[in-house]
């Protein structure tokens, strides 16, 4: 370290003076904080691979989601759909949602 301390006295009066400036600082106050325990995720937006695009976005919409996981006929996980994957494989390319699977 920079400083030379010639005994025990002046090393804890050092180490006591960098605690109590640690201290002294405020954190900012965030109105919206809330501790980890406290956040609850949604339930997850769950559509059968039989439904058509435009059936997902409007669950989507409903829900307020931005992904669907999507399932097969036996309940198993066929895929996930997000807002992007409706922008660049479906609008994009002009597909028509009401039958594009």
């Amino acid at each position: 370290s920079a400083m030379e301390c010639d005994d025990v006295t002046e090393t804890a009066s050092v180490h006591s003076y960098r605690s109590a400036s640690v201290r002294s600082v405020k954190k900012p106050q965030n109105d919206n904080a809330r501790p980890v325990s406290k956040l609850r995720p949604k339930k997850p937006i769950l559509q059968n691979e039989s439904e058509t695009v435009l059936a997902v976005t409007k669950m989507l919409a409903s829900k307020r989601g931005d992904a669907a996981i999507i399932t097969d006929e036996s309940g198993g996980l066929a895929g996930i759909i997000t807002d992007t994957d409706v922008t660049r494989r479906v609008v994009a390319k002009q597909l028509p949602a009401s039958s594009t699977r």
